[in-house]
């Protein structure tokens, strides 16, 4: 369905957005992944005033997204999967910047 393919296209596109906006607003302070290690400054400006974990917000909406376009299944599942991930990621670093 062609409504489906336009609100997929819509999300990944907002996903993106997001992730650039977040990726700007870390500037030094960005890592692609967690390394434990604790940024000089924590970022309260941009989107993150909004949401704690943008990147991960945009991760699981551009799958979202696929989704929509694709209708698979296997999204689905990738989705979960990554969710729990970034669910205990999200929990780890927290605990860590609470030291």
């Amino acid at each position: 369905n062609i409504t489906y393919i336009y609100l997929g296209s819509s999300i990944c596109a907002v996903s993106v957005i997001i992730l650039f906006i977040a990726r700007y607003n870390l500037s030094d302070n960005y890592s692609p992944c967690f390394d434990m290690k604790a940024p000089r400054d924590f970022i309260q400006h941009g989107v993150y005033r909004i949401v704690r974990h943008p990147i991960y917000l945009s991760n699981l909406l551009l799958l979202g997204g696929v989704f929509f376009i694709s209708g698979s299944i296997w999204i689905v599942l990738n989705f979960s999967i990554l969710f729990t991930y970034y669910s205990i990621s999200a929990f780890k670093e927290e605990k860590y910047f609470l030291w």
